[in-house]
């Protein structure tokens, strides 16, 4: 029942306050010559249209659409009561982060992508094969630190002692893990990059040669 006369109430009253405003605001503009100021209804939409909106802009303001500031234009708040709506906003930059027992889990995954790149790596060295290694699993840090370090393995038995080496370092296993549960987010992050980094870096080598091809023939 609320509902409809809530839809009767605008339709009564919106055609006529909107109309009224275009006069205002064209007042304001062409004779006061403030077009940075705007006339705004306050306190004409039903209780349960604010309630509405109110879940709206928060459900905006979290999801990162607008920010407080806009809410706080469309409504006409003064500048010197804004300090407070700011201190009330949640904190956007707080990082999820993975619950304590997904530890055994992350680890056990990370010692197989780890058992999987030793694997590759061998098999690399060996010219069994040229593709580059790609991992979503391990975070990028320790990925950058692997890959420098098997640049100077000149033998299939230095790259398998270095994964070897690793599994057995609890410290840096312990680390890559923490870094995981911590920041899920930017451990996402930094692997698509690098994941977009090496597609990059392929695709220009194969164009690079396409070009060589076609000014030799």
């Amino acid at each position: 029942m609320q509902g409809s006369e809530n839809t009767q109430y605008r339709s009564m009253i919106d055609p006529v306050s909107g109309y009224v405003a275009q006069l205002i605001n064209r007042v304001i503009r062409e004779f006061m010559f403030r077009r940075d100021v705007k006339f705004q209804w306050k306190d004409v939409d039903p209780q349960e249209d604010k309630l509405q909106q109110v879940q709206v802009d928060q459900g905006y303001i979290n999801a990162g659409v607008y920010g407080p500031d806009y809410v706080q234009d469309r409504l006409g708040i003064s500048e010197k009561y804004r300090q407070s709506a700011k201190a009330a906003v949640p904190n956007q930059s707080s990082v999820p982060t993975l619950p304590p027992s997904m530890m055994p889990y992350i680890k056990s995954g990370v010692s197989a992508e780890l058992q999987r790149w030793r694997r590759h790596a061998v098999a690399f060295v060996k010219g069994r094969t040229k593709e580059k290694f790609v991992s979503e699993i391990i975070p990028a840090d320790l990925q950058a630190d692997i890959s420098a370090q098997l640049k100077k393995c000149a033998t299939a038995d230095e790259a398998a002692d270095l994964f070897d080496a690793l599994l057995m370092d609890e410290g840096k296993m312990q680390k890559a893990i923490t870094q995981i549960v911590e920041d899920p987010l930017t451990h996402v992050k930094r692997g698509a990059e690098m994941e977009m980094e090496q597609a990059l870096t392929q695709y220009f080598a194969e164009l690079k040669q396409r070009v060589l091809q076609s000014a030799i023939e």
